[in-house]
């Protein structure tokens, strides 16, 4: 019998401290926010509403944000503009009546833009071995710098730079060679752009 009492008495415990860590876990607050948009170009407005979060504990007292770009805020729902590109990371935290605190992250991200490839040449029509001059220093990216230019002439050569030239052994009279620019920008994106030009076999055309 008093083996029974001690099984009891071990079991009432063990159900006590179960019930006082539910407790626990109940009266923490929870912190949860949205983000619409959560991605798009700059400059990038983007409204957090943190009307999701909650706490057992009673009303929600406080709600601090940080923007992830140096801008601090307050308020269930806030609106920001990030006027550059690139990944923030938003930070929500809550504190209820009691002085419960918790705390939530979510990333928004400004994207960047692809750079846009132009070029031009000196002439439209060359002859055998003639000198071709592309240039493509009307292409621009509008959000940052091209750091790359890339040739493909269409014959098999390649080049790189802004400013380039080429000489194209004639095949064929009429021959329409495609030239592809492809200019890239640092953060990676890239553009393409092709143009044809004649080639005749001659040595005085062009």
């Amino acid at each position: 019998m008093q083996t029974l009492r001690k099984v009891c008495s071990l079991i009432a415990v063990a159900a006590a401290v179960v019930a006082l860590g539910a407790c626990t876990l109940q009266n923490d607050p929870r912190a949860e926010f949205s983000a619409t948009p959560q991605f798009g170009y700059p400059p990038l407005e983007v409204t957090f509403n943190a009307a999701g979060s909650t706490s057992p504990n009673g009303l929600i007292v406080e709600y601090a944000w940080d923007l992830g770009d140096g801008e601090t805020a307050s308020g269930v729902s806030v609106t920001h503009t990030y006027a550059e590109k690139g990944t923030y990371e938003v930070t929500l935290e809550i504190r209820d009546s009691s002085g419960k605190k918790a705390v939530r992250t979510h990333e928004v991200e400004a994207l960047n833009h692809a750079p846009v490839a132009r070029f031009k040449t000196n002439v439209q029509t060359t002859g055998d071995l003639q000198p071709i001059w592309f240039d493509a220093s009307e292409s621009y990216d509008q959000d940052g710098d091209i750091v790359e230019y890339q040739w493909d002439f269409g014959d098999g050569e390649t080049a790189v730079g802004e400013m380039v030239s080429h000489e194209y052994e004639c095949v064929a009279s009429g021959w329409r060679p495609t030239i592809t620019l492809t200019v890239v920008d640092e953060d990676g994106a890239s553009e393409s752009v092709t143009h044809q030009v004649l080639i005749v076999c001659c040595s005085s055309c062009g």
